[in-house]
């Protein structure tokens, strides 16, 4: 629910280990690259470089991030680690976000994980719509560096607008 970089880069470590890696940054970011490509998760000019996320070097597109929540909602030994991700408006990183009149829609719809760099915000994760269904996202946006409220923002007004809509799957008769 809060993000731990710290244990992101040691759990990349233990997978690194348990594959039969060096326990380090390097092999963390093989076990990782690894797995992706395993599950069939991996986007040409990718690039994992740590567990964390934080290094600039990482490259993930935002495809394989929505991707990822859709492999683990649908896989009963990953499903736990997305059902654990704050809700908005409730808890952990969102717990405060999703205030604004635009983005209430979100609220208690949407699970996603959050990312802030210098110049660059992401929310990626699972929301449910109006009409039940669940829709898996990404979104990322770049600004100057001094722009990062205004960019989480748009983040939640996005997911929102998930939450919102009526997005039933279309039956052939």
């Amino acid at each position: 629910r809060y993000s731990d970089n710290v244990a992101a880069e040691m759990l990349a470590r233990h997978v690194a280990t348990a594959t039969d890696r060096a326990g380090s940054f390097a092999g963390g970011s093989a076990a990782v690259t690894a797995w992706l490509k395993g599950k069939e998760l991996w986007g040409k000019g990718m690039k994992i470089d740590g567990g964390s996320g934080l290094s600039s070097k990482t490259k993930v597109l935002p495809s394989v991030l929505a991707r990822s929540v859709g492999f683990a909602l649908s896989s009963p030994k990953y499903v736990d680690v997305v059902k654990g991700l704050p809700v908005a408006g409730v808890d952990g990183t969102l717990k405060n976000r999703f205030d604004d009149p635009s983005e209430k829609g979100g609220r208690k719809a949407v699970h996603a994980k959050t990312g802030s760099l210098k110049k660059v915000n992401a929310l990626a994760g699972y929301v449910t719509t109006k009409d039940g269904q669940v829709l898996t996202f990404a979104f990322l946006a770049s600004h100057n560096g001094t722009r990062s409220t205004a960019a989480g923002n748009w983040l939640d007004r996005s997911a929102s607008i998930l939450a919102r809509c009526g997005c039933s799957l279309a039956t052939s008769g």
